[in-house]
């Protein structure tokens, strides 16, 4: 009877842990260390590594642009880039090369000193989850910290960076920029 139990318990822990496992091993590539020079804005940062320098757009999160607004009037995406500064600026960071993107960004992850910043900025309530290869635990860190009502989500309004980049696209088009 207490094997039989142990075996369910373990059974239950090897399910709900090995996705865990799994997205920390999505990839054999080798993190390189790098210094993080620049935050552009809460998803955007310039690392360098000896002289070569990258721009880096963070994996699986939407940050709020750098002048965005919350119809509240606080000033998200300033918050969302100043996070950011705290965690990365003038640090060691490693980056997760993913790919990259259409402006010849590399997309990846970063980590200092071995934790995702890409997934602590949506913990933490600073940036959006996106994309669909998002795994779960930024799906569930959203949710988190808008059930605790941190970061963007404790402002009244908080528009998705890509809603706010579609409405600034239509007010430009209303006035002939």
């Amino acid at each position: 009877m207490h094997f039989h139990r142990l075996l369910i318990i373990f059974s239950v822990l090897s399910i709900l842990l090995f996705p865990m496992l799994m997205a920390g091993m999505s990839s054999f590539r080798p993190l390189r260390t790098y210094k993080c020079l620049r935050v552009l804005d809460g998803d955007t940062v310039i690392l360098k590594r000896s002289a070569k320098k990258i721009r880096v757009r963070l994996a699986y999160i939407d940050a709020p642009e750098s002048k965005q607004l919350a119809f509240s009037g606080e000033p998200i995406g300033q918050w969302s880039k100043n996070f950011l500064d705290t965690l990365c600026l003038n640090k060691k960071v490693s980056f997760k090369f993913l790919g990259q993107d259409l402006y010849g960004r590399s997309i990846g992850v970063l980590y200092q000193k071995g934790i995702n910043l890409n997934l602590l900025m949506v913990r933490a309530g600073m940036a959006f989850y996106y994309g669909p290869k998002t795994t779960h635990f930024y799906r569930i860190s959203q949710y988190q910290a808008r059930m605790r009502r941190v970061g963007v989500w404790a402002s009244e309004g908080a528009l998705a960076p890509w809603e706010y980049r579609k409405q600034m696209k239509k007010i430009k088009r209303l006035h002939g920029r």
